[in-house]
């Protein structure tokens, strides 16, 4: 189905328990797809994707620069 409504590729995520469905889509097919998951009883949960990758902050350190 997602294929078929504009979907590149997808990666399940999760532990067997319901888990996740990442997908790799264009920006325009992202409504139509998003559309026919929800119909199909889909929740939709917004990510973006950045160059930058994942930051991890330390929050037990305290901030000494000021």
């Amino acid at each position: 189905v997602a294929r078929c409504n504009g979907a590149r590729a997808a990666k399940a995520c999760g532990a067997g328990g319901g888990g996740c469905v990442a997908f790799l889509i264009t920006p325009s097919n992202r409504r139509k797809l998003e559309d026919v998951l929800r119909h199909r009883g889909a929740q939709i949960l917004p990510v973006r994707v950045r160059a930058s990758g994942l930051k991890v902050h330390d929050s037990t350190q305290r901030d000494l620069r000021g």
